[in-house]
């Protein structure tokens, strides 16, 4: 498919070929919405309201996608070490609070 506006050919993260493109839902000024999905799974859009692309999805390799899942995990243990801590509960409930504001 010829799509007109989004000019991204490869996932900017990996190198990832296009494994889906599409047009759909004509805007009233006649272009079309865009949409190029990648066998990474992030997905790059065209949207005639705002005439730019963008990304919806973000590649799973993006490194800031893999810090983010590897502090979620390192999150979980933490709170599941605490929980089997033989301490008090008040005092799991004070050191869950404090990993659970940390970002």
């Amino acid at each position: 498919m010829n799509l007109e506006h989004i000019t991204i050919q490869v996932c900017a993260t990996c190198g990832a070929h296009a494994v889906q493109e599409s047009k759909d839902k004509q805007h009233c000024n006649g272009e079309w919405n865009e949409e190029r999905v990648f066998s990474c799974g992030s997905i790059v859009v065209y949207s005639p309201n705002f005439q730019a692309e963008r990304t919806t999805s973000r590649c799973p390799l993006d490194p800031d996608i893999t810090k983010l899942r590897k502090r979620a995990t390192a999150k979980s243990k933490t709170i599941k070490y605490i929980n089997g801590l033989d301490v008090d509960d008040d005092y799991k409930k004070i050191l869950n609070i404090a990993v659970n504001t940390c970002e």
